[in-house]
Order: C-alpha cells, then sequence, then structure tokens
C-alpha cells in the first residue's frame, strides 16, 4: 500500500538514563507553578494554543512545565512548543514515542516518531476506522488515544454536546465503536446535576449514543452583605457576577469598592469594605496659581475653594474645587494666563502702526493704508478682556485704472454712501485712477451698444473691474417677422446672424411682387448694426398645369363632389389634389400611372398613361356556374379597381343627397317656408353624411 511500516525493533532507553525527560519541578502540581515569573508576560499565557489541564486530566494526558518561549525552560534540550490540550509546554523535540503493533484488520502509517509525529490508520475496503484515525505523539511520550478499530458499518459518530460541559474523548476522534464511553465535565465555575456519561449502544441495528442527562449552572455566591451606611449596586450573583459598592452621604468607603463571584461560589476579595465618617477629614491648604489666588474659608470635608486672577491675567482650568473625603482637593490647581490677542494678521496693501508696543490687554493699533488705496472699516483697534481685539483687520482696497474704449466713452461715477448723492469724476489721460467702488457709465456711438447693459454696470473692486466695458455692433431688437404661409429661422439677433425662410406645403418662396427666387434656400436676411437687411420675402402659393391630352383617353380632376373632366382652361389646381386617367371605351392602360397628385406646382408621377385597345374575356360553358359578368370594366390593376369603387360611392352618396334635398326643398318650397335650392355645397353634403 506504499507505507511506512512500524518496526519490531525495542525502543533503546540509553537516552532516557543518561538525560532524564521530567525536571524537579515538572513533576510538581501545578498549584506550585501559578505564581512563577514568566519572561515574556505578554505572551502568556497563549492564545493561540491555550493550557486547559482538565481537558488534558480527562483524555489521560500528563502536562510538562508550562511557558511562553524558550527561555521558560530550563534544560537547553527543550522547546516551548504546543502540547495539544496542554498549551505551550518545556518539550525535548527528540522525545520518541513507543511503536505501534499492526492493527489485526487494516494498517497504521507513521511519519516518525518524535514529538509531534503522527500514526495514520487505514482499513480495508467496505470497512471504517471506528475511533481516532490519526495519533499524535506527545510531549510525555505516549501516542494520543487509543488504537482504532475496523467496522463495516456499526458505530457512532461524535458525542452530543452539552452547552457549558466538555467531554473526555479527543477534538479529531469523528467514530467512536460499539460500547465506548465518555465522560462529561462541567467548565470551571459551573456546578454538574445529573447523569456525566454517555455510551455507544446497537438497537435494531443503529449505532447511537445514549446519555448524558446532564445540566451545567452557574455556580452561585449568595447575594453579599452590604457595609453599614452603605449599599451594593449589581445583582448578578453568580459565577462571573459583579457588585459594586457605595457609600451614603458623610462616609467614604475604605477597601475595595468591587468584588467578583468566584469559580468556586466565593466572592473575592473577601473583605467587606467599610464606610466611615468624614467629619474630621481635612485637606491641605490650598495653593496660589501664579498671578492669582485661592479663595476660600473652610478646608474640611465638602469646603469648596474658588480662583481668580491678577488683572490681565485669565483663569485657565476649573475655577473652584472641593474637598473630598479621600482628603484631597478634587481637579488640579488652575493656571493664570496673560492675556494677550496676538498678532491681528497681515494687512495686504497697508500695515500696522504701534504694534511693537505689545499686544497685550489694552494695547492699541493703528491700520495705515498705502497711497491711492482705500480703507475700508474701522482705523483703529484695541485688546479687550476677552483676548480679542475690538474690531478686525480692515482692508485696503486698490483702485482701477479707467480704461478706454473704441466706438464710445466711459465716465466714471462715485457714489457717497453718507450723503447719498453721486460724482462724476474727471479723468485725464488714458491712465487715470479711481476708487475702489467706482462705476462707469458707458456710452457708444451710433449703431453700437455696451453688451452687458442688463447686468449691473461695471464696477471697481480692488484693482479689477467687474465687467470689461466695450462698445460691440448693436444687436437687431427682434426676429424678422414670418411671411403669410411660411416661417423664419434665426438661432439668434446678434450681429452678423442670418435668418433664413421656410415656406408651407404648396407654396414657393419668393421675392416682394412674387418675383421667383434663384436659390430660395440660401435666401437670408443678415442683421447688420441692429437692423436686417435684404428684402423681406413672401409665400406664393403655386398650381399644377394641365399634364396633357392622353390619345384613347381623358383626364378626370378629383373634386370634392366626384370626378370632373380636367380641360386645359382650369388654370388653379392647387397642392394636393388629384386626377385620375380613363381610356375611352374598348382601351385600357398599358404602361404608366392611373392618376398623379399635385406636389409643389408639378404633377408626381409626371409619365402619362398609354391607353391600347383591349379584348374581352374568352367564355367558357360550366354546367356548374353562371356565366361571366359581362358588366366587367377593363381595368390595368387592383389599384385603379379600388379607386374606381371608392368615386363610384361617392357619386352614389351625392345623388341620393341631391335626390333628398331636392324632395325636401320641393315640400318647403310648396309650403311657403323657404325659397328653393339650386346649388348646395360641401358642407351641405358632409352633414347629409353624417346624419346618415
Amino acid at each position: 500500500m506504499g507505507m511506512y511500516c512500524v518496526p519490531t525493533a525495542a525502543v533503546t532507553e540509553a537516552d532516557d538514563e543518561n538525560d532524564s525527560e521530567w525536571d524537579e519541578d515538572e513533576e510538581s502540581s501545578e498549584a506550585d507553578d501559578d505564581g512563577r515569573v514568566y519572561k515574556n508576560p505578554r505572551n502568556s499565557p497563549s492564545t493561540e494554543c491555550p493550557r486547559d489541564e482538565e481537558q488534558a486530566t480527562l483524555l489521560g494526558q500528563k502536562c510538562l512545565r508550562k511557558c511562553s518561549s524558550d527561555e521558560d525552560c530550563k534544560s537547553k534540550k527543550k522547546k516551548c512548543l504546543c502540547d495539544g490540550a496542554c498549551g505551550m509546554s518545556c518539550i525535548k523535540p527528540d522525545r520518541e514515542c513507543p511503536d505501534l503493533t499492526q492493527p489485526s484488520l487494516g494498517s497504521v502509517a507513521l511519519s516518525g516518531k518524535h514529538f509531534g509525529s503522527r500514526a495514520t490508520y487505514t482499513c480495508p475496503h467496505g470497512y471504517h476506522v471506528v475511533g481516532l484515525q490519526s495519533r499524535l505523539c506527545q510531549a510525555d511520550g505516549s501516542w494520543a488515544g487509543s488504537e482504532p478499530v475496523c467496522k463495516q458499518n456499526i458505530y457512532c459518530l461524535e458525542p452530543p454536546t452539552i452547552e457549558h460541559a466538555r467531554h473526555s474523548a479527543l477534538p479529531e476522534q469523528a467514530t467512536f465503536d460499539l460500547d465506548s464511553t465518555v465522560q462529561y465535565h462541567c467548565h470551571t465555575g459551573y456546578a454538574t446535576a445529573g447523569f456525566p456519561r454517555a455510551k455507544c449502544l446497537a438497537v435494531d441495528g443503529q449505532a447511537s449514543w445514549y446519555g448524558p442527562d446532564i445540566s451545567c449552572e452557574p455556580r452561585s455566591c449568595g447575594q453579599p452583605p452590604d457595609p453599614a451606611h452603605g449599599w451594593h449596586a449589581g445583582e448578578s450573583y453568580t459565577f462571573g457576577g459583579k457588585v459594586t459598592y457605595h457609600c451614603g452621604e458623610g462616609y467614604e468607603l475604605v477597601g475595595r469598592a468591587e468584588r467578583y463571584c468566584q469559580a468556586d461560589g466565593s466572592w473575592t476579595p473577601k473583605e467587606l469594605p467599610t464606610c466611615v465618617l468624614v467629619t474630621s477629614v481635612q485637606c491641605p491648604s490650598p495653593e496660589n496659581p501664579r498671578n492669582g489666588k485661592a479663595i476660600y474659608t473652610s478646608t474640611s470635608y465638602n469646603s469648596v475653594v474658588s480662583y481668580e486672577c491678577r488683572y490681565g491675567y485669565t483663569l485657565v482650568g476649573e475655577s473652584s474645587r472641593r474637598c473630598g473625603a479621600d482628603k484631597r482637593w478634587t481637579g488640579t490647581l488652575p493656571a493664570c494666563k496673560e492675556i494677550n490677542c496676538g498678532h491681528p494678521g497681515t494687512l495686504y496693501n497697508g500695515w500696522l502702526e504701534n504694534i511693537e508696543s505689545g499686544t497685550g490687554l489694552g494695547a492699541s493699533i493703528i491700520f495705515r493704508c498705502h497711497p491711492e488705496m482705500l480703507l475700508v472699516g474701522n482705523t483703529s483697534s484695541v485688546c479687550q478682556i476677552d483676548g480679542r481685539w475690538r474690531y478686525p483687520l480692515p482692508q485696503c482696497l486698490a483702485p482701477c485704472v479707467v480704461p478706454s474704449i473704441s466706438q464710445g466713452q466711459v465716465i466714471p461715477i462715485e457714489f457717497d454712501i453718507d450723503v447719498n448723492a453721486t460724482t462724476i469724476v474727471p479723468t485725464s489721460g488714458s491712465s487715470s485712477k479711481v476708487k475702489h467702488g467706482t462705476v462707469l457709465e458707458v456710452n457708444c456711438d451710433e449703431h453700437y451698444e455696451f453688451p452687458f447693459s442688463s447686468l449691473s454696470p461695471p464696477t471697481c473692486n480692488n484693482g479689477t473691474w467687474s465687467v470689461i466695458p466695450r462698445c460691440a455692433p448693436a444687436r437687431c431688437k427682434t426676429m424678422p417677422k414670418p411671411p403669410k404661409f411660411g416661417m423664419v429661422l434665426a438661432p439668434k439677433t446678434e450681429h452678423g446672424m442670418r435668418a433664413r425662410f421656410k415656406c408651407k406645403d404648396g407654396y414657393n418662396l419668393t421675392a416682394p411682387g412674387g418675383k421667383p427666387i434663384p436659390d430660395p434656400n440660401n435666401y437670408v436676411l443678415i442683421c447688420s448694426f441692429g437692423n436686417w437687411t435684404g428684402e423681406m420675402p413672401q409665400c406664393t402659393e403655386v398650381y399644377c398645369q394641365f399634364p396633357g391630352y392622353i390619345p384613347n383617353g381623358k383626364v378626370l380632376l378629383v373634386g370634392n363632389m366626384g370626378l370632373y373632366d380636367y380641360r386645359p382652361y382650369v388654370r388653379k389646381v392647387i397642392n394636393n389634389k388629384q386626377i385620375m386617367y380613363e381610356c375611352d371605351k374598348g382601351y385600357v392602360i398599358e404602361t404608366g400611372p392611373p392618376g398623379a397628385t399635385c406636389i409643389g406646382g408639378k404633377w408626381s408621377p409626371t409619365e402619362l398613361p398609354i391607353c391600347t385597345p383591349g379584348q374581352h374575356p374568352r367564355l367558357r360553358w360550366n354546367r356548374r356556374r353562371r356565366s361571366l359578368d359581362l358588366r366587367m370594366r377593363f381595368h390595368r390593376s387592383n389599384q385603379l379597381k379600388q379607386h374606381y369603387r371608392y368615386l363610384q360611392r361617392k357619386l352614389e352618396e351625392h345623388d341620393a343627397y341631391h335626390q333628398h334635398e331636392i324632395v325636401k326643398r320641393s315640400a318647403a318650397s310648396y309650403r311657403g317656408q323657404i325659397p328653393a335650392k339650386r346649388h348646395y355645397t360641401f358642407e351641405d353634403f358632409q352633414r347629409f353624411r353624417a346624419k346618415r
């Protein structure tokens, strides 16, 4: 099977005789070792490999000397290593475990015989390892657990888990043989109640655990007593609980204020604190702070001392302290710090006068600006008792140079807020300067304008104009008026903008008087210095001309009331009107369209149809069907048939309406109600159709 088999030779003990594996102190009880000091206390006990001697006892493992590093081990041959439930221990890495015999069924393979080596058990096909599948060589020279067995199908899995309890099986053991027994123990600080064992039994061919029947409840320390003139806070009196003691007014606590419930059911510390009277408590005389003094009338318990500072100093810290039961003043001694407003900062375009005299309480400074600068704010300030300057730094704002503009001129105007008046500032040359806040009035020449006239006027703001004054070609006031039956297309009314025009369908863009325009798509009006230049176009309606005669046929004009014979003298055929082509009797349309539509003054399609002599269909005798209807017309396409049906329906409706009107008008005329009407409009016809 490719495994390392266990040798049968006996293990020599020469090394054991020359160098004992055990130190004298290692054989001592754990109680003797609890008080030792580790050289690496931050690593002890280890959180990654904790020491649990109770679990080690349940597993039958003997623990060696505990450690946190190799320096804690007395022998140089030993190392501080993790030993399972025993945690970090002083171990000889070359310690050997005894040889293992081959099981009766299955095999065992060793990775070695020294500490940390692993023995792995396998079973034949169809069998399962029941027990520990692998065992470790421990520091005490023994293999962990007991030898497993090979079973076919009846065995128990992991034992039941009980809250706050542990069992005696190794954590890595996943299968257990029949009649295996595990013992349960409650964790430290918990009391065991009930039957603490579980056993693997087979009932009806099924293996299962029976037991345990225990519960682990935290141990109770009982309600602790209260000291005279005091009480305790906290209501948890079981393992891990804590109570805090307090004393009444006029009493102080002597002893530990907190007690904890231990695993053995007792309170620690065992001594109960006491509350003693504090009437005799006297605190030492309070110290005076530098540049200040302490004010008090008594130093007995609960008396108060207050502090104040000399003029020019401010108190930093608590202004009062109280004498406590511990014979000490609460808090810390305050300090008196000199009041100093500090340097107010940099005054740009100016300087501070008298700053060299200091910035303490009562110090005064004067603010100055450089020539041509305007001071906005207070001219001086004083350091106040609150450590702040009475007035903040002012501003020294720079003047602006009056610009010169082409196609216009600017007039500076100063506003005097105090007298609510304006002053026009005279300027000379191109480098004249005006103060901060001066406003410019911009006057442009004819056909020019100031583009930002709708905004605030140009204002001097610390050496910069809010808006650069200039005169630009004037904009057109409004858009061009659109022509009748058309529209105007212009994005803006700026100087140089172009306005284009577009007419409705059936209309052409023409010059005034109907004169044709060669390229109507590029005909524009241009905004030039506030006016639109060019002739305003107009939209003229266009008509389609007679398309021409059709040999052996005729042209019919589709009207509102039906079809009419179309003649060349009918000149005003408007947009979207339609015509139909009809061949004479005995002729049919061989090629060409059945009709056309007037679009933009032209017929579409433009070609005329060709009428050629037609032939009657041949008749056949059929006993089961009637003869062919001889009223069939000669049509070239289904489209023409449908159109003729539509026109026939229109004519029938018109005839019915005409007959209806004749009867109605004749009766009304006979009774003398309304005169007879000879002509009827299309609107009359539409109303008649709606009633039907």
